[in-house]
């Protein structure tokens, strides 16, 4: 009876240990996250108004003020620079991915994944020279990510596309030295 006992107070303290796990509780607030946004979507049938939009950011602000350090806060950061994108807000979706970078600089892959989207609003606002800032610090900061691996590419058919070759050419030397 005592063994009993023992073996249920422990399943009973394992299980309550499981339930306050941080990491399944922002898992948990971004999946209702999504699905609260599916039904809005589905609901307005896409057409979706500013109201609609901050909903929608609210249901995963939720999710970064309980859990801001959990790598699904930053996926939470990131599906609110999309919507702000969409809403062609570059300059808070900038915001929002610089905010990611300032939790999560030790994660190499989400940080390069912040700096590459930086670097790609950049980019689409033919800002060229200060995307390649983001992108060279993505070289500098995080070189052995699958981003920091192919960023030297990535500039290389930049300065390709735009036909300048001596750019074209000295991107392709620092590719080689990566």
């Amino acid at each position: 009876k005592r063994f009993l006992s023992y073996i249920s107070i422990v399943s009973a303290f394992l299980f309550l240990t499981a339930c306050t796990d941080t990491h399944y509780l922002a898992e948990k607030l971004f999946w209702q996250a999504g699905k609260k946004t599916k039904e809005l979507v589905s609901e307005k049938r896409g057409k979706l108004t500013l109201k609609d939009y901050e909903k929608i950011v609210s249901y995963y602000r939720e999710a970064i003020n309980r859990v801001p350090l959990d790598p699904f806060a930053a996926k939470a950061h990131f599906a609110i620079a999309d919507l702000l994108l969409k809403q062609s807000k570059p300059q808070k979706a900038q915001k929002e991915l610089r905010e990611i970078i300032n939790n999560f600089s030790s994660s190499g892959k989400i940080a390069s994944r912040a700096y590459l989207n930086i670097g790609r609003i950049f980019e689409y606002q033919g800002k060229w020279n200060l995307a390649r800032e983001e992108y060279d610090k993505i070289i500098d900061l995080y070189p052995m990510t699958r981003i920091g691996l192919n960023m030297p590419l990535y500039i290389m058919a930049h300065y390709r596309a735009v036909k300048d070759k001596d750019k074209t050419e000295d991107a392709y030397k620092n590719a080689l030295c990566h």
